[in-house]
């Protein structure tokens, strides 16, 4: 069952300029396992604003818009085949509990200019 949706777009220009003006802008937005993903693709900015524009529709499926929780709570993931998912931690996992958000799915996609995400939170049928 749909509990709620989130969808964000980002002028990828915008998060090359936030990289530019600080160093330290990846490591604000960014998890650890993040950033070395996307150091191993080699830094792509489109990437990185796929990540940010995940981020705030995930935040936007909770019902707390970023802020509330942290961007840390949220890790934008890949399965084997490359295919994008999500794992929360610490407050963005205790309110999709409340919710009843049992999987959030992503999908991220990208052009020259923008970056953009929508977010899906779901209860799993647990019925037999």
């Amino acid at each position: 069952m749909i509990i709620a949706i989130g969808v964000d777009i980002v002028e990828i220009s915008r998060i090359q300029r936030a990289m530019e003006k600080s160093p330290r802008f990846l490591e604000r937005i960014l998890r650890s396992s993040e950033i070395k993903r996307l150091m191993d693709k080699g830094l792509p900015v489109s990437s990185a604003a796929g990540y940010f524009a995940a981020k705030e529709a995930v935040s936007k499926v909770l019902g707390t818009g970023i802020g509330k929780i942290a961007w840390h709570e949220i890790e934008i993931c890949h399965d084997d085949a490359g295919a994008p998912g999500v794992t929360l931690f610490g407050s963005a996992r205790q309110i999709a509990d409340r919710k009843g958000i049992d999987q959030i799915l992503v999908s991220i996609s990208h052009d020259r200019c923008s970056a953009i995400a929508t977010a899906l939170g779901q209860k799993m049928d647990t019925r037999g």
